[in-house]
């Protein structure tokens, strides 16, 4: 029998877990939802820049109907050869995702639910790379037999709220939008607009798009 050296023992590892995670399926959670939508949009803008029409379907409802989640991602446009399914899964990542009788099952899981997320893994895990899946929630117990399966096997991406104590964190992220827009907020700028508007990021964006209206062509953002 050979032995691989460590260093090439770990590379395999490595290797085969990269191959597990199906490159067509995303999940993005967390208590902050403009984060979220931002990926979202990222990813999007991505998928149409690599060419072939893309067709986009979502699902708005916390728990949308299995069978309509397995039917679309089980088909595919003949006029679209790519389809991207957002689907605000909530309501099924929050339900149970244990077959009751097994030894780590909910004791008060009712056997649908059980059957429901062992039927939709098994989809997700045969969809075609041709249908690109997000599902987006606010929160994922990735203790639960589900949330193991996503972690294993898809793009996941936790992304949370600032709490109120992290306002650097807060005025960094402002920063950043600035420059990638262009802008060059002059000293205090950037905490005066914190301050005066708070830590919500969709506020923030919302107001800083109105500010550049406002600039025009002005670059330069000053305290009065």
């Amino acid at each position: 029998m050979v032995h691989l050296p460590r260093s090439k023992r770990k590379e395999s590892i490595i290797a085969n877990m990269a191959k597990a995670i199906k490159q067509n399926l995303f999940v993005f959670y967390g208590t902050e939802d403009f984060l979220i939508d931002m990926e979202i949009e990222t990813l999007i803008t991505k998928l149409k820049k690599q060419g072939d029409s893309l067709s986009i379907q979502r699902f708005t409802e916390e728990k949308p109907l299995l069978n309509d989640i397995i039917q679309a991602i089980s088909t595919v446009d003949m006029f679209s050869p790519r389809k991207l399914l957002i689907i605000a899964a909530g309501g099924l990542l929050s339900s149970s995702n244990k077959k009751v009788g097994s030894e780590d099952s909910d004791a008060d899981a009712p056997a649908s639910d059980a059957g429901d997320i062992e039927q939709l893994i098994q989809v997700l895990d045969q969809s075609p790379s041709e249908v690109i899946v997000i599902l987006k929630a606010k929160t994922i117990d990735l203790r639960k037999k589900f949330g193991k399966w996503l972690k294993a096997n898809t793009q996941l991406r936790e992304l949370n709220a600032f709490k109120p104590w992290e306002a650097d964190k807060v005025e960094d992220w402002v920063r950043g939008r600035f420059s990638t827009i262009g802008y060059s907020p002059k000293s205090g700028v950037v905490e005066l607009f914190v301050e005066t508007i708070g830590t919500n990021l969709r506020m923030l964006a919302q107001e800083l798009e109105k500010l550049v209206v406002y600039k025009g062509e002005d670059k330069n953002i000053t305290r009065q």
